[in-house]
């Protein structure tokens, strides 16, 4: 038997899919299998039969043998306004065959049209593509369908790359189909096993549909027996598509194995980009692949188990500032000015930065320093630091204020309160914000219950913190890409079923170069 490869083109709509069917010609009309009836019912109509009609000039000739009847009719190639039509005036479910002479100048992508129904008696099309330079003289199965009286029909138009031959079709009733392979629109996927997925089985178009955005179409998802509208058919976090591709099993939760033995599990790998089944494929180097146990206590002190915990949530930042440095005022800098007459300088405590530090006894607020810091950078959270030196004779209630304009124009002020009779000669940091211009003012008065020193602040640009990010409560990994050189933190917590969070983790710091 020879065997011919045939592109199948299923349309509904309007719509066209195109897929690939392989169909063994008949040799002759005894050798087909007699219906489930036991009753041989065949009905051929020759191109001179009444059911017979054509649009266009058809040339008729008998020149090259193996036609039906007293000969065929034959078209040259061209745009499809020729069309040669078998009407078929019963209806029953039957296998449709069609027949041509073969010859070098036949075209190779002739176009049989079955007018059928559906399984629900809607009107529907195949369009079956063959070459008509071989296989001349023998029944080709177009497919199994149900036709109906007057509607049914089998067409065949000019619209080819070579001559095409209208010589005769073979409707002959089909034996009965179990349900379970019954495939109404020809799109290789059961009826059945439409049905039960939610499919249309009328609807070849759908064969080639994603509706679960997985990467495999609806017949690749019955294929490797997935579910077609569920991109995680085996729930372990690796969408089916992507188990598919990477040699994986889509239907067995295989997420915690390591398949090239590399020590990342194939979540892991999923995650980061790399192949789960090469152990040389590893992670890029400004790649940061996270993992964690599940905290097991709330902020307000009771237990949280593993079971309760709703989702995680991820916050990161680079810590070192990036490529800007900071902004250091000492009390001997040209924008560092004192308001008042009681106040003196002094390097009798060491810890202070520069060549002194300004010393205000305590008073009213009378007397007042302040730093004029003009090139911080608008738009971006900067990190206010301070330094003083200690005594025992100095103010525990020492208030710095920042000023600032915000990014929407209003004057905002915050105050930090210290205690510096310890803590000094080392920066320290009072807290964050953001401003909306390119000056700020950082002032320190005397209104306190002690000495006030005023040596030194500095202003940091810091990185914008990434997150909170949400990771589902099933994952307990997860990969940050892309990571510009720096030192960068990791915080995660968890936040139950009811909204309630745990403390962040204590931060883990890495370093990308």
């Amino acid at each position: 038997m020879k065997r011919i490869n045939m592109v199948v083109l299923a349309v509904a709509s309007g719509s066209v899919v195109t897929g690939c069917s392989s169909l063994k010609p008949k040799g002759d009309v005894d050798q087909l299998p007699a219906p489930s009836a036991g009753i041989s019912a065949e009905y051929v109509i020759d191109n001179s039969n009444p059911g017979f009609y054509t649009d266009g000039e058809w040339k008729q000739s008998s020149v090259t043998s193996g036609y039906i009847g007293e000969g065929y009719l034959a078209a040259e190639s061209g745009t499809g306004a020729k069309t040669a039509t078998w009407n078929l005036n019963i209806v029953k479910r039957f296998d449709v065959f069609v027949r041509w002479t073969s010859h070098s100048n036949r075209g190779t992508n002739v176009k049989y049209v079955v007018h059928h129904l559906n399984e629900q008696d809607n009107l529907t099309t195949t369009t079956v593509e063959v070459d008509q330079t071989e296989f001349g003289g023998e029944w080709f199965k177009l497919g199994t369908f149900r036709m109906s009286s007057l509607t049914s029909r089998v067409t065949v138009s000019n619209d080819a790359n070579g001559y095409v031959i209208a010589d005769a079709v073979l409707f002959e009733e089909a034996p009965a189909t179990s349900s379970a392979d019954a495939d109404a629109d020809n799109d290789s996927m059961p009826d059945a096993w439409e049905l039960n997925q939610g499919l249309d089985p009328t609807n070849a178009l759908d064969a080639g549909q994603d509706p679960d955005g997985d990467g495999l179409t609806n017949l690749q998802e019955f294929l490797g027996m997935t579910a077609p509208f569920n991109l995680d058919t085996d729930s372990d976090g690796m969408p089916d598509g992507y188990e598919t591709t990477a040699s994986l099993d889509p239907t067995s939760p295989d997420s915690d194995l390591d398949a090239d033995g590399d020590g990342y599990t194939n979540y892991q790998e999923y995650l980061a980009g790399t192949e789960p089944t090469n152990a040389a494929s590893v992670l890029a180097a400004n790649t940061v692949l996270l993992t964690w146990e599940p905290p097991v206590t709330r902020t307000d002190g009771n237990a949280l188990s593993p079971e309760e915990i709703d989702y995680y949530e991820l916050k990161y930042a680079r810590t070192d500032g990036g490529s800007t440095a900071g902004i250091v005022s000492d009390n001997s800098s040209p924008e560092f000015v004192v308001y008042g007459s009681d106040s003196s300088t002094s390097t009798a405590t060491k810890g202070y930065i520069g060549e002194n530090y300004v010393a205000m006894p305590a008073g009213s607020g009378e007397n007042v320093a302040s730093w004029l810091v003009s090139n911080v950078t608008p738009g971006t959270e900067h990190r206010v630091s301070v330094n003083w030196t200690s005594y025992s004779n100095r103010a525990t209630n020492a208030t710095y204020r920042v000023q600032y304009e915000s990014e929407s124009g209003s004057i905002e002020e915050k105050q930090f309160t210290v205690d510096q009779t310890s803590g000094g000669g080392i920066w320290q940091n009072l807290g964050s914000f953001i401003p909306g211009a390119s000056q700020v003012t950082v002032s320190l008065s005397n209104n306190a219950d002690g000495y006030v020193i005023a040596d030194a602040i500095k202003l940091e640009p810091i990185a914008a913190a990434v997150g909170p990010i949400r990771i589902e409560a099933e994952n307990q990994s997860y990969v940050v890409s892309d990571l510009p050189p720096g030192t960068w933190q990791f915080q995660i917590r968890a936040v139950d079923t009811n909204g309630v969070a745990s403390d962040y983790t204590d931060p883990q710091v890495t370093l990308i170069e």
